[in-house]
Formats: C-alpha cells, structure tokens, sequence
C-alpha cells in the first residue's frame, strides 16, 4: 500500500463489507479502517455495510444502503480525481 519513504501515493480504498446482520457493520469501524490506516492508505469517509436482510436474489436492494454507496462512490471518484497528476502546459521556445 503505502511507501513509508513517500514516494508513492497511498493505496485508496472504498471500505464495503457484508454480513449476517446490522451488529456485524461496527467490525468497518473498529477493524477494517484501523487496518488500512496502519498499512498508511487513506480511506473515504463513507463506508458501505449491507447485511443478509439489505439483499434480494443476490442485488443490494435496500434504499438507505444503495444511497450511502452512492455517497461512497461521490467521496471516492473526489478523491482519485483529486490525487490525478496535474497536467502541466508546455511551451516550446522557437527558434
């Protein structure tokens, strides 16, 4: 992930995770973003947590979760895009 000397960006990952119920979603907070955080990748604020109940035939279907993907997803493109290399203008000297 990371280079401690800096000469890489971090990793930047969008931390979603399922389970069999609503007690299993603080294991994002308290495990899973620590963990990345050691390994210096730098997380969106959003995490997506969706349980048994959230999934019908195998597709999220709950509102409220597919929203805070969504939001996941916004705060997530933010970043990349904003970790882009800035392009710089060249201009050539004639001779």
């Amino acid at each position: 992930m990371g280079d401690p000397d800096g000469r890489e960006q971090p990793a930047a990952p969008l931390i979603g995770a399922t389970g069999g119920g609503q007690r299993h979603a603080v294991v994002i907070e308290h495990q899973l973003r620590p963990l990345f955080g050691f390994y210096l990748a730098l997380t969106v604020p959003s995490a997506v947590y969706g349980s048994d109940s959230d999934f019908s035939d195998g597709k999220l279907t709950d509102p409220q979760v597919l929203a805070r993907a969504g939001q996941a997803v916004d705060q997530f493109a933010t970043l990349v895009s904003a970790r882009q290399p800035k392009r710089q203008q060249v201009s050539l000297a004639s001779a």
